[in-house]
């Protein structure tokens, strides 16, 4: 029952054209507690209601004379508002009520009833209007919750036909809703054997017929309207009354194609990885993360550490005690516990027999079933250790050899230069003397050569440096220079170059001395002899200089016949240098030669 405050706060709009009966109900209704507006047409009827005023319920006349009449004038205002009708008449004919179907309408009032009636009428239109709000409001909840549900829903009635249908159900079936309301589930839920393409039963169906839940089973495959194919898992549940009446079927279903793809994916993958794993000719190993206890292991595993397969399994890698040195296992472990993995780890393991070899180790974590293991892959590498051993002894040995040819070839250089020396002394005339000298230190300047690689720890680069300072020094021996009158200044730098070209450096460097000697301080006068050695950037430069008379203006080093001015000009262009010269009379020789590295 409606309360006096409740009626105080509501409004109603009284549509009749006689003035007098609309006067006396809107009197009734105020002193009931109602606010009450009058019209006497539809047409201002209308126009109130379009004015914005706020209308809680209308008092409908259906004979409102000429123009619009009551069903005319309901469906105008139902149009700018929801709001409860209740129909006033003069008469109880079933063809009024026929008029009104259609319109949403909330009641009946014969007038003249009383006004227990039209009061008690009211009530009850409020009471319906407000019912009808609230299944609204339940329903469009419903609808919104069963849009956002991700997976398919489609509702039956009890003789499966299709009551609702989610958008996902729309899309996946291929069937918009209205279209499909109505129709036999089956007809638009078509399934079939995803592999021998049988009609699979309807899960509805199988509802209906026990009153239980009903799932799909694997590989079901759903044919859309439109021609596309999902793979698709779904159930189907009773919809029941208080008394256990099946009142309908709700069927969800979801779209799990790519789910399918990627467990064959898996189920490929597991396939290969089994096949790669049992013949791989490498010693492969699974044991559990959690605990090390072996799981599986292949055949070349089994070969490698000379167990048989069921004195493998069930073990731990501990209890096996592969291990040659205990300690390596513990290093593997931390660095699995660091990184997670093992790439390539060289160590030392004892087989069944006890003979020793040695692997070289990958581990890896991999899932199976949702549980973390360890793939472990033991590659036998002791005959490779074993060659490289070998090779590394043969290399020792042939460095050994190397430098034993080195050795007599600076004796044998060394032979030959004394036998020049001998020769040397028993000779009168000067110019043969000054041809057996220079041999003679040519000769020498190889012979230091061999010698400087023979202290050496290198074979094929030599301390250009100290191979300079050693010519000088042979200089100083050989030609008996006198240190009052001859002095060196070197300044070296540390170069290092390969073997082909110092030996023509060497030569290069014995002839330039030999010439300053010679040519630079005649009458046994005094001076000094540069030899620099620099390197800049990838360059090498050599200088030597002497502060001597130089060369006269009719000189040029590049037109000289002498063999030792061939030498060098011949033998630079060998190392491809470049070698430049500065002099004038009286003002020293200036000899540079440049290199690259």
């Amino acid at each position: 029952m409606i309360t006096q405050v409740e009626k105080q706060k509501r409004t109603l709009l009284i549509v009749e054209d006689d003035t007098i009966i609309g006067m006396a109900e809107a009197q009734t209704l105020r002193l009931a507690g109602y606010t009450v507006f009058t019209a006497s047409s539809g047409e201002k009827a209308v126009k109130l209601v379009g004015s914005g005023q706020e209308i809680d319920l209308v008092l409908m006349d259906m004979d409102l004379g000429s123009g619009m009449d009551g069903t005319e004038t309901s469906r105008e205002i139902l149009k700018q508002m929801e709001v409860p009708i209740v129909f006033l008449t003069s008469h109880s004919e079933k063809e009024m009520v026929d008029k009104v179907r259609g319109i949403t309408r909330y009641g009946y009032v014969i007038k003249n009833s009383g006004d227990f009636v039209l009061q008690a009428s009211i009530d009850m239109a409020f009471d319906l209007f407000y019912a009808n709000q609230r299944i609204k409001k339940k329903e469009e909840s419903l609808r919104v919750t069963l849009n956002s549900i991700g997976d398919a829903v489609i509702a039956s009635d009890n003789q499966g036909r299709i009551t609702r249908m989610n958008p996902v159900a729309e899309r996946l079936t291929g069937w918009p809703f209205y279209e499909a309301i109505g129709a036999p589930v089956k007809n638009v839920f078509h399934i079939v054997n995803a592999k021998t393409r049988v009609p699979a039963k309807n899960p509805v169906d199988e509802v209906l017929k026990t009153g239980q839940i009903v799932g799909l089973a694997n590989h079901t495959a759903l044919l859309a309207k439109n021609g596309v194919e999902y793979q698709i898992a779904d159930s189907g549940a009773p919809i029941q009354n208080e008394k256990g009446d099946v009142l309908g079927v709700v069927l969800v279903f979801r779209d799990v194609t790519e789910d399918y793809k990627i467990q064959e994916e898996l189920r490929s993958s597991e396939e290969r990885f089994a096949a790669i794993f049992k013949a791989s000719p490498i010693g492969m190993a699974v044991y559990r993360y959690s605990d090390g206890v072996y799981v599986d292991v292949n055949k070349a595993f089994i070969q490698l550490f000379e167990y048989k397969k069921e004195e493998i399994l069930g073990k731990s890698t501990r209890d096996m005690q592969h291990w040659w040195i205990p300690e390596e296992r513990d290093r593997l472990l931390e660095i699995l516990r660091d990184t997670g993995r093992i790439e390539g780890e060289e160590m030392k393991i004892r087989k069944k027999s006890g003979e020793i070899a040695e692997i070289m180790v990958f581990v890896e974590q991999i899932v199976i079933a949702g549980e973390k293991y360890l793939l472990s892959i033991n590659h036998d590498i002791t005959a490779k250790k074993r060659a490289e051993a070998e090779l590394q002894k043969s290399l020792e040995e042939k460095e050994i050899l190397l430098k034993e040819l080195q050795h007599r070839v600076k004796n044998s250089l060394n032979v030959v230069s004394n036998l020049l020396g001998f020769e040397l002394n028993h000779l009168k005339d000067e110019e043969s003397k000054r041809i057996f000298l220079n041999a003679q230190s040519r000769i020498q300047s190889m012979s230091k050569i061999y010698e400087r690689l023979y202290r050496s720890s290198a074979i094929d680069k030599l301390d250009l440096h100290l191979y300079v300072q050693d010519l000088i020094d042979s200089f100083s021996e050989m030609y008996a220079i006198n240190s009052e009158k001859i002095q060196f200044a070197v300044k070296l730098e540390k170069v290092q170059l390969d073997l082909k070209r110092a030996l023509p450096l060497g030569l290069i460097l014995n002839e330039l001395i030999t010439n300053a000697l010679k040519y630079a301080y005649p009458h046994d006068t005094k001076g000094e002899i540069r030899v620099h050695l620099n390197r800049v950037n990838d360059h090498v430069n050599l200088v030597v200089a002497d502060d001597g008379c130089g060369l006269s203006d009719k000189t040029s080093p590049g037109e000289a016949n002498t063999l030792g001015f061939m030498l060098v000009k011949n033998l630079t262009e060998q190392i491809d240098g470049v070698i430049s010269t500065i002099s004038k009379p009286n003002e020293g020789l200036t000899v540079v030669l440049s290199m690259q590295l």
